[in-house]
């Protein structure tokens, strides 16, 4: 698909004016921007948070493991960051403003806790304030991580 836009501007040697044909072809423009791997932001309780079992910790970091291979062997450029309640959501805004995220997603350690779920609304507040143009995700187990991901942000392999 071709775009043309036009120009005019007067040509002051000749008081006449003058115009401009700029043809871009959208589909390059298209095929450049989408060629990019998208950039996902999982936030989550760290593993070693006092609110974490101690016995599911293995557990977690290794599916979380697991989980960030899956994503990055899908064609996604993946990233976790621990966010603990404590620190409220100053750590994640300083993340935001580092670096732009296509999609980020809230784990379901911080969204299936009731007694978290002040932390879990500051989160996405600094999210929609913070990367509007990010897509919000949301998994219920790091296992299904992927899935949730291809929801939002679909990529063509």
């Amino acid at each position: 698909m071709l775009l043309s836009t036009t120009s005019a501007k007067t040509d002051t040697t000749r008081s006449k004016p003058t115009t401009k044909t700029h043809t871009i072809n959208i589909n390059q423009i298209e095929s450049t921007k989408m060629s990019a791997s998208p950039r996902v932001l999982l936030v989550g309780l760290p593993s070693n948070h006092h609110s974490v079992p101690a016995e599911v910790k293995p557990r977690i970091e290794k599916m979380l493991e697991q989980a960030g291979t899956e994503i990055s062997k899908a064609g996604y450029e993946f990233e976790y960051f621990g966010a603990a309640p404590e620190d409220g959501s100053q750590p994640l805004i300083a993340k935001l403003k580092e670096k732009k995220f296509d999609g980020i997603c809230i784990g379901f350690g911080v969204r299936s806790q009731p007694q978290l779920t002040v932390f879990f609304e500051d989160l996405v507040n600094a999210v929609m304030k913070n990367s509007v143009h990010s897509q919000l995700i949301f998994n219920t187990a790091p296992e299904n991580t992927l899935e949730a991901i291809k929801r939002r942000l679909p990529v063509s392999n």
